[in-house]
């Protein structure tokens, strides 16, 4: 069960309760080209959303998305206000700074994930 006090957390709890080895919005191993991503985007599989938050991170937009996947616009802000702080994250000073590492936790993103887009081990002090 996903119980979260934002949508945000909801979601990202509700990824890792899937128990399909996903901490969150993972990205691909191997790099997409546009065709592939334009499928997996246009496709209603379960993978969707993974194709999604790629095409969030190369800067696609909240409109060509939604154009593409019919997902309403709302939605698609939620998913790339979580990419877009993935950023946050992966500053430098982001450990030491106690107010982002708490919105971190308040969207939802898990003490894997973090570790994973600071390409750090979990109990790996700063």
């Amino acid at each position: 069960m996903a119980i979260g006090s934002t949508f945000k957390e909801s979601f990202q709890k509700a990824i890792r309760g899937l128990e399909i080895g996903k901490s969150g919005l993972d990205g691909f191993e191997k790099k997409l080209n546009k065709s592939s991503l334009r499928a997996g985007i246009i496709s209603p599989t379960p993978d969707r959303i993974y194709y999604i938050a790629e095409a969030l991170r190369l800067d696609y937009s909240i409109d060509d998305l939604n154009t593409m996947s019919g997902i309403d616009p709302w939605f698609l802000k939620e998913l790339k206000e979580i990419i877009d702080f993935e950023k946050n994250i992966a500053n430098e000073d982001f450990l030491n700074d106690k107010e982002q590492f708490y919105k971190a936790k308040q969207m939802g993103f898990s003490d894997q994930k973090i570790s994973l887009i600071r390409n750090q081990d979990e109990l790996e002090k700063n």
